[in-house]
């Protein structure tokens, strides 16, 4: 399992038990410092990141990728190559899974230049071409009940799959 923008490790904190191994990523190596003092765990690990990429992790393979809070304050190029990155980092019928912003009349697609939080917001239009064209299939939307999408969204839950 990857986890892209661990922080300081609390999902890691709560999955360690639950999980043969976990990876967690972040650009900030205060954070992944702090994360590995936090968890101790043979079978988690932390690694930094360059922020635009998952190059840096060569040729591991995960069955599951996911990311919260993280893809809506990326550029949109940056976001791409993540999705399109963690599809060659999937094992066969590995699943892609995180949250992001969607685009409505009270948050638009591009934040104001220097926008101290710089969430981007997406249509699910957008979402499942970017997707697909990484690969992905079988892509599912969820609010953040994890139950089907209403009117009334900010936030959803993205899963992709490969194969």
């Amino acid at each position: 399992m990857l986890d892209i923008g661990c922080g300081v490790g609390r999902l890691e904190c709560s999955l360690v038990r639950e999980v043969k191994s976990c990876t967690g990523i972040d650009i900030a190596p205060s954070m992944v410092s702090l994360a590995k003092k936090y968890v101790k765990a043979p079978n988690v690990d932390f690694l930094v990141v360059n922020g635009r990429n998952l190059a840096s992790l060569k040729n591991i393979q995960f069955d599951l990728i996911f990311s919260i809070i993280v893809f809506q304050h990326l550029s949109r190029d940056t976001f791409k190559n993540y999705i399109k990155d963690s599809f060659k980092h999937l094992k066969s019928k590995g699943k892609l899974f995180f949250q992001i912003s969607i685009y409505s009349k009270n948050r638009p697609p591009e934040p104001p230049l220097n926008h101290p939080w710089a969430i981007r917001s997406y249509t699910l239009h957008e979402l499942k071409k970017i997707l697909k064209k990484s690969g992905f299939n079988c892509i599912s939307f969820y609010n953040v009940s994890g139950g089907k999408l209403n009117g009334r969204k900010n936030q959803v839950f993205v899963l992709g799959s490969k194969n």
